[in-house]
């Protein structure tokens, strides 16, 4: 098991020798100019039931991040809800291997990357550039390389199980950041496998503070409201848009990206929706093949998301693989919290703090 060698990689963060310096956040989350237009008209729907007969198959992937002065381990697990006969399925475990990334001074990532017995982490993003002093890139950019890599490839083996007819992603089908490093064509190929074996493929994303996708004009006119855009995000409008009790769809609405990156590659336009539950909200996307190719059954999956959401906020599904993909990342964490202590290895406050919440998680079964 890795987690019975996360005391070789301790030994190696026991040795580092130059601090790092703290990464700075993510601003936003889409880096490139886009266009927002409606879909028909009559754009605020209720949602009050229906009969629906998808055969879905949830995928999930939690996070969590130890970090000391001279490094930062970015923990990653994948759970797949409904995809046969058994009723989970995990990374790390039966889907893959690779759920660790780590960033750290130079010397200690090519002494890593060297240790053929460290085989479930990864020390370079998927351009080959370093995790080091010099990365050029944000926590969050570091999660999107393990987490859409694992994510990725449980969505290949949903492709390939022919499992289902519809594949509910936590979180985004793709960010345009993910063009900057090969995560682009890793997330793009595993949906085109899935569209391949008749499933589609649907992301649905819960923190939406940093979208500010219903804040253009054309969105903002076709809702009938006036926002000030300079401070405006998506939860702002959707809690605007749609009453307060109830169930509501907001859209569809299609978006575009303008021209192509630098790498060459273009952006698949996506259609998008946002649920409002009782006045929280979350964001339903899908590419517009997909949209074209479902018609009308494309909104009744974003109906049937909205309808089947928990107290918590999200869809039912998704919900159920978010518990165990948190409680299979807060035991990663407690481990390799254990391994690093005993090499005497010094952790920062919020680290020590995330793993106090992951103790309490893991106690008490992922709730």
């Amino acid at each position: 098991m890795a987690v019975e060698r996360f005391g070789i990689l301790a030994e190696y963060l026991a040795v580092a020798k130059k601090a790092l310096t703290p990464l700075p956040p993510r601003e936003a989350e889409d880096s490139r100019p886009y266009a927002v237009r409606p879909i028909g008209e009559g754009l605020i729907r209720r949602v009050e039931g229906g009969v629906w007969r998808f055969a879905p198959v949830a995928v999930d992937g939690s996070t969590r991040k130890l970090s000391g002065p001279h490094f930062s381990a970015y923990v990653v697990g994948v759970a797949v809800y409904g995809a046969g006969e058994r009723a989970v399925s995990f990374i790390p475990g039966d889907l893959g291997r690779r759920f660790l990334a780590l960033r750290a001074p130079r010397d200690v990532l090519e002494a890593v990357e060297r240790d053929e017995r460290l085989d479930f982490l990864i020390v370079r993003r998927s351009d080959g550039t370093y995790l080091d002093e010099r990365c050029g890139c944000t926590d969050e950019d570091i999660f999107d390389e393990i987490r859409i890599s694992a994510e990725s490839a449980a969505l290949l083996h949903v492709a390939q199980r022919d499992a289902g007819d519809l594949a509910v992603l936590d979180g985004p089908i793709y960010l345009d950041h993910w063009a900057k490093t090969r995560l682009l064509a890793i997330r793009l190929d595993a949906v085109e496998k899935l569209r391949k074996a008749g499933i589609a493929a649907v992301g649905v994303v819960k923190r939406v503070a940093k979208s500010r996708k219903l804040c253009t004009e054309e969105a903002l006119e076709a809702l009938s409201l006036s926002v000030d855009t300079h401070h405006c995000n998506d939860a702002y409008v959707a809690s605007l848009a749609a009453p307060q009790r109830g169930i509501y769809l907001i859209g569809p609405f299609h978006l575009g990206y303008a021209g192509k990156d630098l790498r060459g590659y273009s952006f698949p336009d996506k259609v998008f929706w946002y649920a409002s539950i009782y006045g929280s909200a979350f964001r339903v996307e899908m590419l517009a093949d997909d949209f074209k190719r479902l018609g009308g059954d494309a909104e009744e999956v974003a109906a049937w998301l909205a309808w089947t959401a928990t107290n918590r906020g999200a869809p039912y599904v998704i919900d159920v693989a978010d518990v165990f993909a948190r409680r299979l990342t807060a035991g990663l964490l407690i481990a390799l919290r254990t391994a690093v202590k005993s090499r005497n290895i010094s952790l920062t406050y919020d680290s020590e703090m995330e793993f106090l919440n992951a103790l309490r998680e893991y106690v008490e079964g992922g709730a």
